[in-house]
């Protein structure tokens, strides 16, 4: 008589999920409130108040008209209302940001446009206020020949007190 061991199942543990992402796609509109733990990208639009643990992304062509409360903000497209970042706030070259700022770092990248009421806050809690204006970027494009155009790395700097 011979005898088979039952076959083994091995059970291989999967891989935790990826982080999910939050996505208001470009045929979508939101009005009302948004609230989420995770990241969020925009590319249509939301109207009313957005609040988010982690990262904001409003995408070229994306129009956002918002109370905002992110940890770190990147706009591409319209932003305008009154916004609160915990991180840094980057303005891409498309990226168009209206209103009453609050953010730790501020990043303005060339042709990046920022108007309104700009309140710096530091890391010990101290705040500088700013008029925006005066820290508009230009649509201007540098000419340099072999100018590395990598936008995260290009800022406009704030004026001293």
């Amino acid at each position: 008589m011979s005898y088979e061991s039952p076959a083994t199942t091995r059970v291989t543990p999967q891989a935790p999920a990826p982080e999910s992402l939050s996505l208001i796609d470009r045929y979508s509109a939101v009005d009302g409130t948004f609230t989420t733990t995770r990241d969020v990208r925009i590319e249509g639009e939301l109207r009313g108040t957005l609040r988010c643990d982690g990262y904001v992304h409003v995408a070229e062509g994306a129009v956002v008209e918002a109370t905002v409360e992110a940890a770190n903000i990147t706009v591409a497209g319209q932003l305008r209302g009154s916004i609160t970042c915990r991180g840094k706030l980057t303005i891409l070259n498309t990226g168009q940001v209206q209103g009453t700022i609050t953010t730790q770092l501020l990043v303005v990248n060339e042709g990046g446009r920022c108007e309104g009421e700009l309140q710096m806050d530091t890391v010990d809690g101290a705040t500088r206020s700013v008029l925006a204006s005066a820290i508009r970027a230009s649509s201007r494009r540098s000419s340099r020949q072999g100018e590395d155009d990598r936008d995260e790395e290009k800022a406009t700097p704030l004026p001293s007190e």
